[in-house]
């Protein structure tokens, strides 16, 4: 675990030190000049979740025993 570690964390903090400028920069700017270019994929991303919660709620409560009463 330690070696995954020790190979996960620096790559992670990378990507979010990349992410942070990019996103403060440029993205700020296209949310000032088009702001539905983030609505779409942001509504995308939650009809995806909410999809996948009310799929995983469905699977629980037709294969959960505890939840069955006979």
């Amino acid at each position: 675990m330690i070696a995954i570690a020790e190979v996960i964390i620096p790559g992670n903090s990378r990507i979010v030190r990349g992410a942070g400028p990019m996103l403060s920069s440029t993205g700020r700017a296209f949310m000032e000049q088009a702001p539905w270019l983030a609505l779409f994929p942001g509504l995308a991303i939650s009809l995806a979740v909410l999809g996948f919660n009310l799929f995983g709620d469905t699977l629980r409560d037709a294969w959960d025993p505890k939840l069955r009463r006979s």
